[in-house]
């Protein structure tokens, strides 16, 4: 990937040549946090995430759902997909911001790492599987050939932009219905443009007008997850962290001082999480959860209310309503987007953190009851999609987004996409 000699690269990490010989043959596991190895060799982040994901099916179970938040700015993202079958070929679906790519099955042991050159920051990654498996996210271009695994460029998969949302498919079907104009208008522009993002604008269609509002069924609130302690061990130890630098990573994100052995009394019998406020929730965040083991209430209130949840937190939230006696409306507004749902029984319904620095906002009757929490919760529904941003220039800023993003990808010209689109 680099170019480096194995003395060379051992160099670099200040380790023996011998060492980094049994790391890469698999005989011992690194003794660095992979952010350090990725960073002395000037890795450009590809390196230590890949690292990071090596332990993922060690440390967690299997699922057909994986999400993430990517933070900041990044020339390339990537999603390294693993079967709990080998022999059974997933199928998978991504949806991120307005795309939704589609991808071919993806088998064996080692899956397969799928990179995109863009990144859509405060824009959740949804990736479901068609059978159980595990999705690791990462950013940084990774290397164009890992052994045993195979290296997709996502460019090459584009299925079609869609996103069912009442702003944002309006400007979806105002570009579909004026590509004919703009063409008329700009005379070849549009045969100039890269023939897969070409494509892409094609198929750009009016999406189906549906209610914004989720129609719930009893049955849906399940117990919360009982997550064992032994469980942040596990996959601490599958992403080869020592408790020191376990303690170093929280340190970065809770801004206060943590101590290995904090993080060691925590994993044997929580004694000292009352210490150290939402050290759960930040084990589970550097750890690469996903809110798998910090599941629990954070807020409860009757009708209006606002939620903060902690600052540090991009994973999934949940909103629990048990006592729904009637039909009931009820409004999400999170910073610059909201959404209404419609509620028909008692149920829990769950989305992906946006802005933890932002309060989220519930509005319904006074007389219906609701608590909320993060992480993952048992048979709750998801409401992800029909999220609509607060104004239509907040709206039309997203799409741009959006467009920039994709013609990035595709190495279109800025000159030519100025031209087309008036940006």
């Amino acid at each position: 990937m680099l170019g480096l000699s194995l003395r060379a690269a051992a160099g670099e990490l200040e380790i023996g040549a011998s060492t980094l010989s049994g790391w890469e043959r698999d005989l011992a596991a690194p003794t660095l946090d992979p952010r350090t190895i990725d960073r002395r060799l000037d890795a450009g982040g590809a390196l230590g995430d890949l690292l990071w994901s090596v332990g993922t099916p060690d440390g967690l179970v299997a699922d057909t759902l994986w999400t993430t938040v990517f933070r900041g700015e990044s020339d390339a993202t990537w999603i390294w997909v693993r079967p709990l079958d080998p022999s059974t070929p997933l199928e998978i679906v991504a949806e991120w911001g307005i795309a939704t790519v589609g991808f071919p099955p993806i088998g064996g042991p080692g899956g397969a790492v799928i990179w995109t050159p863009f990144a859509m920051p405060e824009q959740p990654m949804i990736v479901r599987l068609s059978a159980p498996g595990w999705v690791d996210f990462g950013q940084g271009r990774p290397p164009t050939e890992l052994a045993g695994v195979p290296v997709i460029n996502s460019v090459e998969r584009v299925r079609r932009v869609a996103y069912p949302s009442h702003a944002l498919g309006d400007l979806t079907r105002q570009v579909a219905t004026s590509l004919v104009t703009r063409r008329l208008a700009n005379g070849d522009v549009l045969d100039r443009f890269p023939v897969r993002f070409r494509e892409t604008l094609l198929r750009l269609e009016p999406q189906d007008h549906r209610p914004n509002w989720v129609e719930d069924v009893p049955g849906l609130i399940a117990p919360m997850p009982d997550v064992q302690r032994h469980a942040f061990r596990r996959l601490r130890d599958a992403r080869g962290l020592s408790y020191r630098a376990a303690a170093e990573r929280l340190g970065e994100v809770l801004g206060v001082r943590v101590g290995a052995d904090t993080v060691r009394r925590f994993e044997s019998d929580g004694s000292w999480a009352g210490r150290t406020p939402d050290l759960d929730a930040a084990l589970d965040g550097i750890l690469g959860a996903g809110g798998r083991l910090a599941c629990r209430p954070v807020a409860a209130a009757a009708g209006i209310g606002t939620i903060r949840f902690p600052s540090h937190w991009l994973g999934p939230v949940w909103i629990e309503f048990n006592d729904v006696s009637r039909s009931s409306f009820v409004r999400f507004t999170w910073g610059r987007w909201w959404k209404d749902v419609h509620l028909r029984a008692p149920t829990v319904l769950t989305t992906h953190c946006l802005q933890p620095h932002l309060p989220l906002r519930v509005e319904l009757p006074q007389d219906v009851a609701w608590r909320a929490g993060i992480g993952r919760r048992p048979g709750a529904r998801r409401i992800d999609r029909n999220w609509v941003p607060t104004t239509p220039q907040f709206a039309a800023e997203t799409y741009a987004l959006a467009l920039d993003r994709g013609a990035k990808a595709f190495d279109v010209p800025r000159d030519l996409v100025r031209t087309f689109f008036g940006r």
